[in-house]
């Protein structure tokens, strides 16, 4: 059952503009892709030494089948805002693919907001698919603990203005929800955690569950951008109950670095072709590089 209206921006909208307020999001989320993130009139100055949420930051991982290179995921973190009075952060990952390759050509760019808790609030998501570009926005209502889904498809990647797609409702317990991107801030937070942890995870429009076998183990590893030294990890191993991007499913192996920061720096998951290896190969964050011993 559809509701008969929808909370945005703390005012009540009845359900029969339902179809111009998801207009009005859609343009502007295609107009923060031009920009990466939306852009609010206020901005905050997270502390890097003290949050996983670091403005600034960029990390580059390729990703690797057997000993084939496939592709590149790039995340950066923007500064945070406010809105409606509360703190919300953002990110967003770009995965593309290498050109030439015989049996991959993906290419999707994911944005997320989340609370201070790194809790998700929002995401706005394109991915190329072969029938065109898949589009997919998403956003809140809180006091009556639901969430609002838009989709479409077109063959172009440019959304001409005014374009309404498809809008599903989702209702949750309201006590925290994470999205494919925010999973991975909500880990990185979480994951000197002394026990396990199973979270509720929006992906493609629907309510699955991550796994986070906790506490993590400590232990050591060596990445190629980084030869001859041994980095400080902690290492964890968790389960996707869930279909993500490019068949992302099932049990999934994780190393973060072992400090405040808990930056990913290998991963290994399951996707359509099998296994793949994720590993960290450029960084930037301000005031930090891997702990080595």
């Amino acid at each position: 059952m559809r509701p008969h209206s929808i909370i945005i921006g703390g005012f009540r909208v009845p359900h029969k503009y339902r179809i111009l307020v998801g207009g009005v999001l859609s343009l502007m989320f295609f107009l923060s892709t031009a920009q990466d993130v939306f852009s609010y009139p206020q901005t905050l100055n997270d502390s890097c030494d003290q949050s996983v949420i670091c403005p600034g930051e960029e990390l580059v991982y390729e990703v690797s089948w057997l000993r084939i290179k496939l592709g590149q995921i790039r995340i950066r973190t923007t500064p945070s805002t406010i809105v409606n009075g509360e703190t919300v952060c953002h990110a967003a990952a770009y995965i593309d693919s290498y050109e030439g390759l015989p049996f991959v050509d993906l290419h999707a760019i994911d944005h997320t907001d989340m609370d201070s808790l790194t809790d998700s609030r929002g995401y706005h998501a394109m991915e190329k698919r072969d029938d065109g570009w898949r589009f997919e926005t998403s956003w809140y209502d809180l006091p009556h603990k639901k969430v609002f889904i838009e989709t479409f498809t077109q063959k172009e990647r440019k959304v001409a203005p005014g374009t309404v797609g498809k809008i599903d409702t989702l209702a949750f317990d309201g006590s925290m929800l994470e999205d494919g991107l925010s999973i991975l801030y909500f880990a990185r937070k979480n994951i000197h955690s002394d026990r396990a942890i199973v979270v509720p995870t929006l992906v493609y429009g629907k309510l699955g569950r991550t796994h986070f076998s906790l506490p993590a183990t400590r232990d050591q590893e060596e990445i190629d951008a980084l030869k001859d030294k041994k980095i400080r990890v902690v290492r964890f191993d968790g389960k996707a109950e869930f279909k993500g991007l490019f068949g992302l499913t099932g049990d999934f192996k994780g190393w973060f670095s072992d400090d405040v920061a808990a930056v990913p720096i290998k991963a290994e998951m399951k996707v359509i072709i099998g296994s793949v290896k994720i590993e960290l190969i450029e960084w930037r964050r301000p005031g930090w590089n891997p702990p080595t011993e």
